[in-house]
C-alpha cells in the first residue's frame, strides 16, 4: 500500500504506508532473528519480542528516563535495525543504560556463544565466561575463530 508516483498525498494513506513499513522492518527483524539463534538455542531460544518484553518488564521504571528510546524499548530496536542486529547488541544496549537482563535472556545468549565452557577462552579471547557474565554478557561469540 505504498503511495504511487502522482497520487494524492493524504496524510492518512501516509501514515497507513509507514505503518506497513515499520510492520515490514520488525518481521524482518524478527525472522534474522530466528534465523540465526533458533538452531542454536535449543533449549533457552526465545523470539525477539519476548526478549524484549522481559527486558521491559525487568526495567519498567528505569526504561521512561533514557531519552534516545522514549518509553518503548520494542520502538528503539525495531527501529533501530542498523544500530541492533543481534542479541550482542542488544546487550551492550542494556550495558550503556544498565538495564537488567532478564536470566531466560542470559540463559540465551550462553548457550548461543561459540565459547561458552570452553577451556581456551581465556587464551583465545582473554576472558573467561564468568569475566563475560560480569561485563553484561558482551563478550558473546557468535563462532569460534579456532
Amino acid at each position: 500500500m505504498i503511495l504511487e508516483p502522482g497520487e494524492e498525498n493524504d496524510f492518512y494513506k501516509l501514515q497507513d504506508d509507514i505503518d506497513y513499513c515499520r510492520k515490514l522492518q520488525e518481521d524482518l527483524l524478527d525472522r534474522k532473528w530466528e534465523r540465526i539463534y533458533k538452531k542454536r538455542c535449543q533449549k533457552y531460544y526465545l523470539p525477539l519480542n519476548k526478549i524484549i518484553r522481559k527486558i521491559e518488564s525487568e526495567n519498567w521504571s528505569n526504561i521512561p528516563s533514557i531519552p534516545s528510546i522514549g518509553t518503548e524499548l520494542k520502538e528503539f530496536v525495531y527501529h533501530n535495525t542498523f544500530q541492533i542486529s543481534g542479541i550482542i547488541d542488544l546487550f551492550k544496549y542494556c550495558k550503556d543504560f544498565h538495564l537488567d537482563i532478564p536470566k531466560c535472556a542470559k540463559n540465551m545468549i550462553c548457550e548461543a556463544c561459540a565459547c561458552n565452557g570452553c577451556e581456551f577462552m581465556k587464551d583465545h579471547l582473554g576472558y573467561t565466561c564468568e569475566d563475560c557474565k560480569k561485563d553484561y554478557y558482551t563478550g558473546y561469540q557468535g563462532y569460534c575463530e579456532e
